[in-house]
Order: structure tokens, then sequence, then C-alpha cells
């Protein structure tokens, strides 16, 4: 039998918007997907978390409809913690 462990960290370093407002600074962010498992010659079996931490990650902006004198940003925000979780397994015949 064998064991594996992994906690893979993904780093976003600041990046800009340039596709709705040109040039508005989004602040840069760490997601970590871990990994448990389990293994024989025959069978498998991984838990995994794609969002450790529920990392919420801000990744563009939109101008709304106001007067040119005070625009106003909303960021738009990626919601990593709603990505995959769970229990993957597989059996050889």
């Amino acid at each position: 039998m064998t064991s594996r462990a992994e906690c893979r960290p993904t780093y976003t370093g600041t990046s800009f918007d340039e596709a709705f407002f040109y040039g508005f600074q989004l602040p840069s962010y760490t997601i970590a997907a871990a990994r448990l498992g389990l293994s024989t010659d025959r069978w498998s079996a991984t838990l995994f978390v794609d969002n450790l931490t529920n990392k919420v990650a801000k990744f563009d902006c939109q101008q709304h409809e106001l007067p040119v004198q005070h625009p106003r940003l909303d960021p738009l925000y990626h919601d990593p913690s709603r990505g995959p979780s769970g229990l993957k397994s597989n059996y050889r015949f």
C-alpha cells in the first residue's frame, strides 16, 4: 500500500484590468489545493480540496453608468471555494 500527500499553492501576482476599466490594479492572491491518497495495485482513493482557505479573488471590475465626474468601480469576484472537492476512487479488474 502506498500513501500520498500533496499541497499545491498557486500564486497569481498583481494584475491590471484592461477589459472594462483600463489600468485598474487588481491585488495578488494565493489559492492552495490539497490531496491525500492511498493506493494498491488494484485500487486507489484520493480526498481532494481545490481551495483549502476559501480564498475569494478579485479578477475584474466594471464601471457603472454614473455622471462622468463621479464614476464608481465595483470589483467582480472569482470564488474558487465553489470549485471541486470530494473523493476520487479507482478500481482495476
